[in-house]
């Protein structure tokens, strides 16, 4: 069995970054890496995939054609490549990573089955792992980290796989605010931090809160892309999790 990580994340949190860091860190360790973007509107053009959807789908096309508005274009998109993975030519053997950098729109994930489906075929040869890529930012408003937080519980609820939670962009923010806004993510800190007008809106908060930390949405791995060894420990929490240490040791 093979490896395979899905970067999913909301636009501009930075996961065509994070994609092309773990590609690096990975192939600096003499292992094999297919990047693959599965993002058709990927502004980008100075980036180098192993795949490319791209190369096989133009969403202006597929809009002009079926008169569709850009999430419809890329949803259509998506739907068929979910419909023809084989053109991927994706790699089957045991010590391979995929990366796929996944769009960032939330429909894609909420009201399609595309993801869903390439995330099952390839789990076919490869052990697969989401990571889910967060701009730290989101903490500076306990409202606002809510919201992303919930509709990443709806979104991976469809997927039925491990997950990693990453705040990305780490390096914008001085450590100590960092510190303290991490300690935040505790469960009363982040209820108490939230408008309530009245004690029903206190639970509903409450209650939401509560489901995201059952969901394992609060913990989260900072990561400062200018610190060699943050970037070792997230390395080290997506082996785990991707059980690559059962056939290597920590050393490999």
């Amino acid at each position: 069995m093979g490896y395979a990580i899905f970067v999913i994340g909301p636009a501009g949190s930075g996961k065509t970054s994070l994609s092309h860091m773990l590609k690096e860190h990975y192939t600096a360790q003499k292992r094999g890496v297919v990047l693959v973007n599965l993002d058709p509107a990927q502004a980008l053009t100075d980036l180098e995939f192993s795949f490319d959807i791209r190369d096989h789908i133009e969403i202006t096309e597929i809009m002009e054609a079926a008169d569709f508005g850009p999430n419809g274009g890329l949803m259509a998109g998506l739907e068929a490549i979910s419909d023809n993975l084989d053109i991927m030519e994706l790699p089957d053997d045991d010590d391979t990573l995929l990366i796929f950098d996944c769009p960032g729109q939330i429909e894609l994930y909420l009201h399609s089955d595309s993801i869903s489906k390439i995330i099952t075929e390839v789990q076919k040869n490869h052990f697969p792992l989401i990571l889910y890529a967060l701009d730290v930012m989101h903490l500076l408003d306990s409202s606002r980290f809510i919201s992303a937080a919930i509709t990443a519980t709806i979104a991976m609820s469809k997927f039925e796989v491990p997950h990693l939670n990453i705040f990305t962009k780490c390096d914008l923010v001085k450590k100590e605010e960092l510190d303290e806004l991490l300690d935040e993510l505790e469960l009363d800190t982040l209820c108490s931090n939230m408008p309530a007008r009245c004690q029903n809106e206190k639970k509903f908060n409450h209650a939401l809160t509560t489901i995201i930390k059952d969901e394992g949405l609060l913990g989260f791995i900072p990561l400062n892309y200018k610190e060699k060894e943050s970037l070792d420990e997230l390395a080290y929490h997506i082996d785990t999790s991707l059980q690559y240490f059962d056939n290597h040791t920590a050393d490999e």
